[in-house]
């Protein structure tokens, strides 16, 4: 048992209130990510997708969301571990429009602490559970479009909660023959 708080009032016997709010992570906050992680792109081998946003963009990412990537998908793909990690929330059909930022979630937490973020409308996520272990590759939803998007967009990014806010990592991908690199808008990619 933890005491988290204590209320006491400023003056005994006279009247008084209080309101409080209560807002959570998953991560730890003194996580130190590791500047040498390489991500997979997030879809199964062979599937192309198609980058249309990325960290840094005009009016895309900006903020606790700066490093993330936006990937155009067909309907029917399946996303798959960017890097292995526990999977510590499972968030589906959340009711709201996009523009609430509602939709269905998975977030997987990697070993130094960072939490990886793959979020979309319209993500099948049976047979998955909080707490599951997955590695790099491994399938943890298939993309089916429940109406409510336009483009068929899967975002994926990785934060660590400070302060109350996503702190966003940088984002190296393996991808090419050659060394992990950045992506960029507009480019298409596929696993290696």
């Amino acid at each position: 048992e933890k005491l988290i708080v204590r209320l006491t009032p400023a003056r005994f016997g006279a009247a008084w209130n209080h309101f409080f709010h209560w807002q959570y992570e998953c991560g730890r906050p003194d996580a130190v990510p590791d500047r040498g992680a390489v991500y997979l792109i997030p879809f199964a081998r062979g599937v192309k997708v198609q980058v249309r946003g990325v960290g840094g963009g005009e009016d895309l990412h900006i903020g606790e969301e700066s490093h993330a990537v936006d990937f155009q998908v067909s309907t029917g793909a399946v996303i798959t571990a960017a890097r292995g990690g526990r999977v510590v929330e499972i968030r589906e059909r959340s009711p709201g429009p996009p523009t609430e930022g509602r939709g269905d979630s998975v977030l997987v937490q990697h070993d130094d602490g960072t939490v990886g973020q793959y979020f979309s409308w319209g993500l099948d996520l049976k047979g998955l559970a909080a707490g599951k272990v997955v590695q790099p590759g491994d399938p943890i939803a298939r993309h089916e479009n429940p109406g409510r998007s336009v483009g068929y967009i899967v975002h994926f990014g990785v934060f660590v909660p400070q302060d109350g806010i996503r702190k966003s990592v940088p984002l190296r991908f393996a991808v090419g023959d050659g060394g992990p690199a950045a992506l960029r808008a507009g480019q298409v990619y596929s696993r290696r």
